[in-house]
């Protein structure tokens, strides 16, 4: 297999690209990023003293993904934007972006991730939102993930593309958890809301795998939530994070006001939004639902998929790279 990967240096595809270059079958990684140098200085990290062979890498961007005719046989696009200060902005990558580049690339097999952000929080007296239910965004970044899938399937209807929606991902090389383990080593640890929170979750090498299972078992043109059972509380979270780190800490919540009054100042500073997307203006819309459920058996029944992944073990390598990165 020759893939071609979008988005190498974020978290995913920094994840997935590892994995892909250690598996025999795949002949040649295309790796399609903005900045060379990051993901070279990524690459020396995990131990590597020179750009492997079967790695080749392109410049480009999006939302113009301008590059030479690449003809891989499979295309994992993991890359987009997760914090903007405009809905325009989140469109121009998201939605511009993704459509530019599946024009560029006609005719190939291709697994684009989404986000459970796409359709809002679990609908209001379910167990867990399913694929078929009216998707309800709640914020910025959630309806551009939307309108991408929209305009994926109105605009290339004929073509083998696979929609992968993970919730919350948790693991190594991240750096949007920072905060969460920042906080448990804390003695006092804040907490969204005074209602508990669900979640689903998946570790991100079991979002890996199943994006690799994708391909094993053959393209199909859906849409699927792709997640670890059972879901998790915003509780359990916070304390387990704090049991990884073995620190003891007391949980206080803080009334979501407060923490919409924080994003806003946070807004007001690019640098602060970048380090902490998912306390920005736009995202901090998420934390005013109380439940982020989904039910994931389609795909796994539809590709003989299950996580194998559980939360203190993804949690204990989490901690475990940012203390060799020197992060915490």
């Amino acid at each position: 297999m020759k893939i071609l990967v979008t988005g190498a240096t974020g978290f995913v595809g920094r994840n997935l690209l590892l994995d892909l270059l250690a598996k025999p079958e795949v002949a040649e990684v295309i790796s399609v990023v903005r900045n060379p140098e990051k993901l070279r200085a990524q690459l020396a990290q995990e131990g590597f003293g020179e750009i492997p062979e079967k790695l080749s890498i392109v410049t480009a961007e999006a939302p113009e993904w301008k590059f030479e005719p690449l003809h891989p046989s499979h295309v994992i696009h993991t890359a987009g934007l997760i914090s903007a200060p405009t809905r325009a902005v989140y469109d121009r990558i998201n939605v511009h972006g993704t459509r530019r580049l599946l024009e560029q690339l006609p005719d190939v097999p291709t697994l684009i991730l989404s986000s459970q952000a796409a359709t809002g929080p679990t609908p209001a007296n379910r167990s867990a939102r399913h694929e078929d239910d009216p998707p309800a965004p709640c914020t910025w970044y959630g309806e551009s993930k939307l309108e991408m899938e929209r305009q994926i399937r109105e605009h290339f209807p004929e073509r083998s593309i696979c929609i992968l929606r993970p919730p919350m991902v948790l693991g190594p090389r991240d750096s949007a958890t920072l905060p969460l383990f920042r906080l448990a080593q804390s003695p006092v640890r804040i907490k969204p809301g005074f209602t508990p929170k669900s979640f689903s979750w998946i570790a991100v090498a079991d979002l890996v795998n199943a994006i690799e299972q994708v391909f094993r078992v053959g393209i199909k043109s859906e849409t699927y939530f792709v997640a670890a059972p059972p879901e998790i509380s915003d509780r359990e979270l916070i304390q387990t994070a704090g049991q990884v780190l073995h620190r003891n800490g007391i949980l206080i919540p803080i009334p979501l006001p407060v923490l919409q009054a924080v994003a806003a100042v946070i807004g007001t500073f690019p640098y602060l939004a970048e380090k902490i997307p998912n306390l920005t203006p736009d995202r901090v819309g998420d934390l005013l639902a109380d439940r982020w459920v989904v039910d994931a058996s389609a795909f796994a029944q539809d590709f003989s998929w299950k996580a194998t992944q559980t939360l203190t073990p993804t949690l204990q390598e989490t901690a475990a790279w940012y203390q060799q990165q020197q992060r915490l």
